[in-house]
Order: C-alpha cells, then sequence, then structure tokens
C-alpha cells in the first residue's frame, strides 16, 4: 500500500508539470500576476492577450516612436534609395556650410587671410571633412574658373589659403 501512496504521489507531480506545459505556446513565458484579465508578458519582456497578440502600450509606443519613422511597420527601403530620404537633412547642411565658406572666401585678403583660415578649421572641426573639401573645391572653382579672365591676385589670395588650409 505504500508503494500505492508512492506512485499517487509520482502521479500530482506529473500534473503539476503538465499544467505548466499547456500555457506554453512556443515561447517561455511568465505570468503578469498583476492583471486578471488573461494579459501576461512573455520573454521578450512585450505584453500578449488571452489569444496572444501583442497589446502595446503607451510606454511602447513612444520608444518605438522615438526609434523608428512610424509605428506601422515599413515598407523595405533600399540602401541606395535611404540615402535619398535622408538627403534633404544633408542637404540644409550642405547650404549653411556652403553659405558659411563663401562668406568667408568673400571677404579674402591677405590682411585678413590668417582670421579667415582660422575660421575656415573650426569650420573643419564642426563638419565633415569630405563635406568641407568637396564644398571648399566648388566654391573655389566657381570663383576661379569663369569665362572671363580672372585676376591674378584673386588667384594667388585661394592658392595661399589653400596652402594655409593644407
Amino acid at each position: 500500500m505504500e508503494d500505492g501512496d508512492d506512485v499517487g504521489d509520482e502521479d500530482d507531480d506529473n500534473d503539476e508539470d503538465e499544467g505548466d506545459d499547456d500555457d506554453d505556446d512556443g515561447e517561455d513565458v511568465v505570468e503578469n500576476n498583476d492583471d486578471d484579465d488573461g494579459t501576461w508578458e512573455d520573454i521578450y519582456g512585450r505584453m500578449r492577450s488571452k489569444d496572444g497578440s501583442i497589446i502595446k502600450s503607451s510606454k511602447t509606443e513612444e520608444s518605438e516612436d522615438t526609434s523608428t519613422a512610424g509605428s506601422a511597420p515599413q515598407k523595405y527601403i533600399p540602401p541606395a534609395l535611404r540615402k535619398s530620404a535622408g538627403s534633404d537633412d544633408k542637404k540644409k547642411v550642405l547650404e549653411r556650410l556652403a553659405k558659411q565658406l563663401k562668406g568667408s572666401l568673400n571677404r579674402l585678403a591677405e590682411a585678413n587671410m590668417h582670421s579667415i583660415a582660422g575660421q575656415i578649421e573650426n569650420m573643419y572641426r564642426q563638419n565633415s571633412r569630405n563635406d568641407m573639401n568637396q564644398t571648399l573645391f566648388d566654391l573655389i572653382h566657381q570663383a576661379v574658373v569663369t569665362p572671363v579672365l580672372t585676376p591674378e591676385r584673386l588667384v594667388m589670395e585661394y592658392a595661399m589659403l589653400i596652402a594655409i588650409l593644407h
């Protein structure tokens, strides 16, 4: 009879383990004891409803809004087209940079060469080297290469600035 009691105890232990397997739908589940409405939290910290769908909380939506452009799933954008999507901000930055550089280059003279070179060096520190090099080249190219003969003094001042910056 003692053997029968031991068998019954083992069956009780097996019943408890089987009860835990019924709630498992392929993911490890941590039950949320605070809510009795049938919601639970999966192993990734997402709240799930009775049917297993993800419940979005206001905290989750706010964090997703800061990390992505929208809360709805978005269509895949190839890398080549991603550059053009973010190019509006880049264009604004480059326009601002070109405006600042052009202002400095327009004031360029032998007397204030040192201060202009210092300003341009500060711009190099604040902006990417590629953007600065490209913008500076474009502006000097537009000023020097024209259908009309460019004064030698202007060419020499630009050459001196480039030598100082180098």
